[in-house]
């Protein structure tokens, strides 16, 4: 095969090594230096040849919603299991079955091991094994910055955001009009995207401005906006030292 050329690019085969490379996440630019081009000359010939255009898009739709599940599965929080193991010899059967197994395998996988190459691997194979002892149920909590990317992205209207500069002003705002909430939330979202504030104190003033939003009878209402404005003014006073 000649790298470089285009047409060995737009055969059935080159355009499934593009696509694997576009699916394991390769940058255009990477993708053209495995090709031996320059990228002016992968992105020159994306516009020429559609298939070639076709095969990256293709690949990178695969990563792509890999990432959108992880990051949505990090933004709603998931469980897990904790596993622990330890190693117990194996039984002189067991140990020989698999042994056999391994020595079949690697013989098969180096044809022109020699003797001594072989022995090696013989020796170096295990003689204990894994068993499993234990196993923990776990919670992953919702990251809030997970969630601010997808909402931001995905809910762009809504949760477009606002200048952090106007944290003070929607903190004003949101004392007689319990819609202006929603504005403070915002601006709480934009500090921690750009590293102003952390997760957890964010956390805590969303999980307080919810109750808010949440709340039912006015006097209820009220209660929890004197909680929240207390609380953003602790947090306020922490930014200013």
């Amino acid at each position: 095969m000649a790298k470089g050329k285009y047409e060995y690019w737009i055969s059935p085969e080159g355009l499934l090594q593009l696509e694997a490379w576009a699916r394991d996440g390769l940058t255009d630019e990477q993708i053209a230096q495995n090709m031996s081009i320059v990228p002016s000359t992968l992105y020159e010939w994306k516009k020429r040849y559609p298939e070639i255009s076709e095969s990256l898009k293709r690949g990178k739709a695969v990563i792509d919603i890999q990432v959108e599940n992880a990051l949505l599965k990090r933004a709603l929080g998931y469980s897990f299991n904790e596993d622990k193991y330890i190693s117990v010899p194996m039984d002189q059967g067991e140990y020989h079955e698999k042994l056999d197994e391994y020595m079949n395998k690697y013989k098969f996988e180096h044809p022109d091991a020699t003797d001594s190459e072989l022995m090696l691997a013989r020796e170096k194979f295990p003689k204990t094994k894994s068993v499993l002892v234990e196993r923990k149920m776990k919670d992953m909590a919702p990251d809030t910055t997970a969630q601010i990317f997808w909402l931001k992205n995905r809910k762009v209207k809504e949760w477009g955001g606002q200048p952090d500069s106007r944290i003070s002003q929607t903190r004003d705002e949101s004392k007689d009009d319990p819609s202006g909430i929603r504005d403070l939330l915002l601006s709480v979202i934009d500090m921690v995207a750009s590293g102003d504030m952390d997760t957890k104190k964010a956390n805590t003033i969303i999980t307080a401005g919810n109750a808010v939003l949440g709340a039912i009878r006015t006097d209820v209402q009220d209660k929890k906006i004197l909680e929240l404005q207390q609380l953003l003014e602790k947090v306020m006073e922490d930014r200013k030292r």
